[in-house]
């Protein structure tokens, strides 16, 4: 039989393949995460006609003398390099930019795959287009542990909740400075509980302590004395008067005793109605102002006389009464101002532990002077009871100005429903609530192999390891070599369709002329049989 015809024979054969590898190439051009596949041929063992010599001192060497007996495919290697990254928008799709495969639980056999077309089922669990279970990290209650063993990754859209307790409540605004004692004004606020309830407060003030307004002026100087005669008076003690603006709006001139005799007068606009006061008041003391010092001057005329009710009504004769001094308004006035406040709620079964009441204190310029307690709520619904809430009220002022303090912010969130999640390039699943928080859910593992073209391809666009890939290494993207994952993409396979169809034509042509050596391998020995004649 003729050599020729057996390498012809293996030429076809091994064509065939390179054919076959070429058109599976082709076939799966829009296989998502496909990895084109190379064939590479080597010749076949080769038939020895003469060996080697050696040269000599009178002859040449001379070279073996071989005659080849065809070809075989050495190897068929999937081309790992990567793939077009395509944008779906859909979240459950992910495409493995770099080195690294998805790792997937087939049926209790761990595999791994390119193919990040993956979607839930009916259990809310990730798995591939096939069914299989997509592998990774659980999160407990938004932490993830990479330390252990991966598993299932199940993503519970549309029936997960999630809420955030409120633990700090921001007031601000302005509470009126004019307003009178006793007047109120009141606040609202909506509390989480550790359930997501919501539970209404109210912040009740009462104006308790009026204080200096803040664009007053005050006037200091000494005080009017004046000196007594115990003989002519049932009062036994020296006597001094003063003025100072009480808390119900009138200014009080006191005398030094105990019990004090007062003389009491309307705060007006005017000062001359202030004096006229005095005149009315006092018999035998006259009232002055005099506009370029700014004093007003009491003077009480020699031998008049003076009487004055004590505090039990009894009138004392003053009839030796001097002044000492010229009088001034003394600054006795509170300089700070103050608010108590009372919290309540809407809920009846709702009860406080302690800083349900406290007072707010200002001081001459409008500003919160002190801290207020944290209120301690035992909300009702079985929700932990002893929920702190900071109320921060330094934004608070009392101003002349209408009141419009509120509440501008509190840290707790209702109870949300998981609505959707994105899965970022370390391959980090974050879920995202219908009341704006978000969470951790899970964290994608990554494959990494020594030799990825050692993977024997197991259907599915699954690869299962092989003693020549090495012993799989499994983490998170962007660490240890692996790549990053491309939420909301695909990877389009690798295959190149101008390689493709060139590859195709030479191995076209390889076929053909395979096939012609079979045939002048035929023609020859049908030649051969023609030679014998009968």
């Amino acid at each position: 039989m003729l050599r020729s015809l057996l390498s012809g024979v293996s030429g076809l054969r091994n064509s065939q393949t390179a054919l076959d590898a070429i058109s599976n190439n082709i076939a799966n051009v829009n296989t998502v995460g496909y990895k084109a596949s190379r064939v590479t041929f080597q010749d076949l063992i080769s038939q020895g006609i003469r060996g080697a010599s050696a040269p000599s001192a009178t002859q040449g060497g001379t070279n073996p003398m071989q005659v080849g007996l065809g070809m075989v495919t050495g190897a068929i290697t999937p081309v790992h390099t990567q793939g077009v990254i395509q944008i779906t928008n859909k979240s459950t799709d992910m495409a493995m930019e770099g080195s690294g495969f998805f790792i997937v639980n087939d049926a209790g056999t761990r595999k791994y795959t390119r193919d990040g077309s993956f979607d839930l089922d009916s259990n809310m669990n990730l798995i591939s287009s096939s069914g299989s279970l997509t592998q990774g990290w659980q999160a407990v209650n938004g932490t993830i542990n990479t330390g252990n063993p991966i598993g299932n990754l199940n993503l519970p859209l549309g029936t997960k909740t999630t809420s955030r307790t409120t633990s700090a409540v921001t007031f601000g605004g302005n509470l009126d400075a004019s307003t009178a004692v006793n007047g109120t004004y009141a606040m609202a606020v909506r509390a989480y509980d550790s359930l997501g309830a919501g539970h209404d407060l109210t912040l009740n003030l009462t104006r308790t302590v009026l204080g200096l307004p803040a664009n007053s002026t005050l006037v200091s100087g000494a005080t009017m004395g004046a000196a007594i005669d115990p003989t002519q008076s049932i009062l036994s003690q020296s006597a001094k008067f003063g003025t100072a603006p009480a808390a119900n709006g009138t200014f009080n001139v006191t005398v030094g005793l105990n019990p004090p005799v007062a003389i009491n007068w309307t705060n007006t606009d005017s000062l001359n109605d202030v004096m006229n006061r005095i005149r009315a008041q006092v018999s035998g003391m006259s009232a002055t102002f005099n506009q370029a010092t700014g004093l007003m001057t009491l003077t009480v005329v020699p031998q008049a006389a003076i009487t004055i009710a004590d505090a039990l009504g009894n009138f004392g004769d003053f009839s030796n009464l001097r002044a000492a001094d010229a009088p001034v308004f003394a600054n006795n006035a509170a300089t700070t101002s103050t608010w108590s406040y009372q919290v309540t709620s809407a809920n009846a079964s709702d009860s406080f532990t302690s800083g349900a009441t406290g007072n707010l204190t200002f001081n001459s310029s409008g500003n919160l002077t002190n801290t207020p307690p944290a209120l301690i709520l035992n909300p009702s619904g079985g929700a932990v009871a002893g929920q702190s809430i900071t109320l921060n009220m330094s934004a608070i002022t009392q101003l002349g100005t209408q009141s419009d303090a509120s509440a501008k912010s509190q840290d707790g969130v209702p109870a949300g429903v998981l609505t959707t999640f994105s899965i970022g390039r370390s391959g980090l699943i974050t879920g995202f609530y219908a009341n704006g928080l978000s969470e951790s859910l899970g964290q994608i593992a990554v494959a990494n192999f020594t030799n990825p073209a050692g993977l024997n391809k197991s259907g599915n666009n699954k690869f299962e390891e092989t003693t020549n890939s090495g012993v799989a290494q499994i983490g998170t993207a962007l660490t240890g070599g692996r790549g990053a994952i491309i939420g909301g993409s695909l990877e389009a396979s690798n295959v190149d369709l101008s390689e493709e169809f060139t590859r195709l034509i030479l191995s076209q042509r390889a076929f053909q002329a395979s096939s012609r050596m079979v045939t002048a391998s035929d023609d020859i020995l049908t030649e051969t049989v023609n030679l014998v004649r009968r």
